[in-house]
């Protein structure tokens, strides 16, 4: 694929403006084959990480405009955004799927799709016109002035937890979920508990990535892993896995 005058506005004020005729001075790629002509950034292999950025990533209500056309390949053209360093970036993917469909995907999730369900959406050669519209939490995304993909960015908890008592078992549960795409570092107080007795266990559930699934083939890929767990006493670190549920059975005394 190739890309062409990407520019970045914000309020009316321009923010960013691409200019390849220069080369590709600014812009950081990784993989693929990435070279500059007809005042296009264009790459060249069939690489499907191949990915280039440029601008700041703390930009916000913003407008992302640029051209963009397949060369070549199964799919068609990825357009990233808001890519901070370490952190998952959103992504409006045009012709994905064996180029049948458009997805949006916010914080590592699909939140918006467009089915065409027909092959060669995205076609060979041809121009197309994209913008990213940025908005607080909103986000709209337009193929050639239509709008394709749409989505409200929801702020994510770094965790989710509730507590309780097995009477039965005299195990004290905790029960947590963290939605995000990396672990989350904490501390577990446990109340009115003077020691954690040997025994407890943790029930896990969680996968590499939160789009996968259990098939015929691979019918564990995505399945709960209890594991012994030792603590130090009633107040401890623990870090909960990234997009992972996570069930503490501690035995107190």
């Amino acid at each position: 694929a190739e890309f062409k005058d990407v520019t970045v506005t914000k309020a009316g004020r321009t923010l960013y403006r691409s200019d390849f005729a220069a080369g590709a001075t600014g812009w950081e790629t990784a993989a693929g084959q990435w070279t500059t002509a007809d005042d296009a950034l264009r790459q060249g292999a069939t690489d499907g990480e191949a990915q280039a950025f440029a601008g700041d990533a703390s930009w916000s209500d913003t407008t992302l405009t640029l051209k963009a056309r397949k060369l070549g390949g199964r799919n068609g053209f990825v357009v990233v955004f808001q890519a901070a360093p370490g952190a998952v970036p959103s992504r409006l993917l045009l012709g994905t799927n064996g180029n049948t469909q458009n997805l949006l995907e916010v914080d590592g999730q699909i939140w918006s799709t467009n089915l065409r369900g027909e092959p060669d959406f995205i076609q060979t050669g041809r121009w197309y016109d994209v913008r990213v519209e940025l908005q607080g939490a909103s986000i709209r995304c337009y193929l050639d002035g239509q709008v394709i993909c749409s989505a409200i960015r929801r702020n994510l908890q770094p965790l989710y937890a509730v507590a309780g008592l097995d009477q039965k078992t005299g195990e004290v549960v905790v029960m947590a979920v963290n939605p995000n795409g990396a672990p989350t570092d904490t501390t577990v107080e446990l109340q009115n508990v003077e020691t954690v007795a040997p025994g407890s266990r943790e029930i896990i559930l969680t996968s590499v990535s939160p789009d996968d699934e259990n098939s015929f083939a691979t019918p564990m890929k995505v399945s709960p892993r209890a594991e012994p767990v030792t603590v130090a006493g009633p107040k401890f670190p623990y870090t909960f896995p990234a997009n992972s549920l996570t069930i503490l059975r501690l035995k107190t005394e």
